[in-house]
């Protein structure tokens, strides 16, 4: 996601040369969650030469999810249209709240980089501890078009508090619940009808759970932590829950 930083603890927001609207140009080329080539063979030619004058000087990008090598392949063609950037790709993200201290560092040191990846969940505290600065008068500014992004993830995006936009989305990823339809044959269900509610989850779920003559489990019914370690995040959204407050203000 595309960061813009307090001045007060660093001298310029990016290490590139921008006017306003190059900015959330950048930002759209960036983030806009689809392949940048792609992205950028949608632009005219005029608009990809405009925006070859405004990028100019060095830009650092913390990046993760995938290896640097995917990275700049996706990166290709975008050097080719800003020939006066010089990329420096790093494999660094920042996950949770205290990775932010790295990023808090080359902020201080007044060099931060231009693009972080950042865990979109981690966005509200970042706003509330004043780490970032909106975008909302660049996205006015400009007349860029949010309804691009998935608006369920987008709204992670915005401070808990002021409802300002802080990031942007680069990519996303789903919760799923699968099914083995062999253990269920075997456990006498259905295989082609899966849990409709909480209740039928969890009679399903110890249906299938087996244990040996001794009490020792044989097989989970359901396996919690399996492919994720996030449980909670979409127990608590099918179960109609939420985090916080409609204001923000009080945990529930």
């Amino acid at each position: 996601m595309k960061m813009a930083y307090p001045k007060r603890s660093v001298g310029r927001p990016v290490a590139l040369r921008l006017t306003r609207r190059g900015y959330l140009q950048a930002l759209g080329v960036l983030s806009g969650g689809f392949p940048l080539s792609g992205c950028l063979a949608r632009r005219t030619s005029e608009e990809r030469g405009a925006l070859s004058q405004e990028l100019r000087g060095r830009a650092r990008l913390w990046l993760g999810g995938a290896p640097l090598e995917a990275y700049a392949q996706q990166f290709a063609l975008w050097r080719e249209q800003a020939p006066a950037v010089e990329l420096e790709l790093e494999q660094k993200q920042v996950f949770d709240i205290r990775e932010a201290e790295a990023l808090i560092a080359t902020i201080v040191a007044g060099d931060p980089p231009a693009v972080v990846y950042w865990n979109r969940p981690v966005t509200g505290s970042a706003a509330v501890k004043g780490i970032i600065l909106p975008l909302d008068e660049f996205v006015r500014r400009d007349r860029f078009d949010l309804n691009r992004f998935y608006q369920g993830p987008l709204q992670e995006c915005y401070g808990p508090l002021d409802r300002k936009l802080y990031a942007l989305l680069f990519d996303v990823d789903n919760r799923l619940l699968y099914w083995s339809k062999p253990a269920f044959r075997d456990s006498g269900l259905d295989p082609e009808q899966p849990p409709q509610d909480w209740a039928d989850f969890a009679q399903m779920a110890r249906r299938m759970t087996l244990r040996s003559s001794t009490g020792d489990l044989e097989k989970l019914g359901f396996n919690p932590s399996f492919g994720t370690e996030l449980l909670y995040q979409w127990a608590l959204a099918n179960g109609g829950g939420d985090y916080l407050s409609a204001d923000g203000r009080r945990v529930t």
